[in-house]
């Protein structure tokens, strides 16, 4: 649909100076009255729907980027989501996200290490400081699959060095 095709077409968020990772931004208060593109039309509808809005209470925004991974990629390694930050003075900072959260966007691949399966459109949300990574598909299944996941992580106050999300024309 049109999320997919937006994803196929948008461009890898930058890293911005002093930002050790890449990803981008949504404005809570922006997708809810405004997207500027199916991302943020995503986040807009998620912050409407009563269990997300139960799970997560107010949040300033969403962090997002996306993965296209096949047979040829190796697992996602056990991590905790974070934002890292150089400060002036030389050291970093280290953040977490108040949730994480994955939606599936292909029903193929491994599960999520909370043994959370693909299936398109399965949308589940963890603790943003919680471990968490990708297996093989447990059927032993290595070859002609492709595991695409849209992945949001909330936060409280938007974190520094994410990039602005490209705009596009969106459906009235």
């Amino acid at each position: 649909g049109l999320l997919r095709q937006f994803l196929e077409s948008c461009p890898p968020p930058e890293v911005q100076p002093r930002a050790l990772t890449a990803s981008y931004w949504a404005d809570a208060g922006a997708c809810r009255l405004q997207p500027t593109n199916p991302v943020e039309a995503l986040v807009g509808h998620l912050l409407r729907r009563p269990d997300v809005r139960e799970a997560i209470g107010e949040v300033a925004g969403a962090e997002w980027w996306w993965q296209d991974v096949d047979q040829e990629d190796p697992p996602k390694v056990y991590h905790t989501d974070q934002n890292l930050w150089l400060e002036d003075d030389g050291t970093s900072t280290r953040r977490h996200p108040a949730f994480g959260s994955v939606l599936y966007l292909t029903g193929q691949g491994g599960p999520t290490v909370f043994a959370v399966m693909p299936r398109v459109g399965r949308y589940f949300v963890f603790g943003g400081d919680r471990p968490h990574g990708v297996l093989f598909p447990l059927d032993g299944g290595t070859h002609g699959f492709e595991r695409i996941t849209l992945l949001l992580n909330w936060w409280r106050e938007r974190p520094p060095g994410l990039s602005q999300a490209p705009k596009v024309d969106m459906p009235a």
